[in-house]
């Protein structure tokens, strides 16, 4: 059984939440970024998918569609879709209306999100308190060594606590059982 993830974590993965994303771009991680997923392929098919005539974001309504467009930012992130398109099919893109620039942006970063998310494989490491934690803290790696090298780190430094505050002397057997106790709390897999 797969663990399930938040879209957000993929998003915070590929480090494309910063202040270089295009208004677009940022509307559309953030309506798909609390969305739970069991792979990455479900969310790569959910944007792939997702259209503006299909009502999948949100902007529904012709007051939404003039409400992006009063937006200098969101302005800015059109004119460069409309640009990434001509680039990619050699013609500029026929504008009849300027809702049709907005519905066409919102498509394109769709798509291109979709196509990012797609090109990379992602490790899930969910971490428990205990044993019977039912709600794990979850990180996603781009590399499975970065997620093992979290996994060690984290142990490392549960381990190094509870040596620290232990009203006892431990042997090395002691520490040894700590750390094979604290690694059972983790767990690594693809997704």
């Amino acid at each position: 059984m797969k663990t399930a993830f938040k879209a957000g974590l993929i998003f915070e993965a590929l480090g494309i939440r910063d202040e270089s994303q295009n208004s677009i771009q940022s509307y559309l991680c953030d309506l798909f970024a609390d969305s739970e997923y069991d792979s990455v392929r479900s969310l790569v098919r959910d944007l792939e998918q997702a259209h503006w005539a299909a009502g999948s974001f949100g902007l529904i309504y012709t007051q939404d569609l003039e409400q992006a467009l009063s937006n200098p930012h969101w302005r800015e992130a059109i004119d460069s879709v409309l640009e990434q398109w001509e680039d990619c099919t050699g013609e500029p893109f026929k504008v009849q209306r300027l809702t049709d620039a907005l519905v066409l942006a919102l498509d394109w970063e769709s798509d291109q999100l979709s196509n990012l998310v797609d090109s990379v494989r992602y490790w899930l490491v969910s971490e428990y308190v205990a044993s019977l934690d039912t709600s794990p803290e979850k990180r996603i790696f781009q590399t499975e060594g970065e997620a093992s090298e979290y996994i060690s780190e984290a142990i490392s430094g549960r381990v190094d606590y509870l040596v620290q505050h232990s009203p006892y002397s431990l042997s090395e057997a002691d520490v040894d059982a700590l750390i094979e106790q604290e690694s059972e709390l983790f767990r690594l897999e693809e997704v």
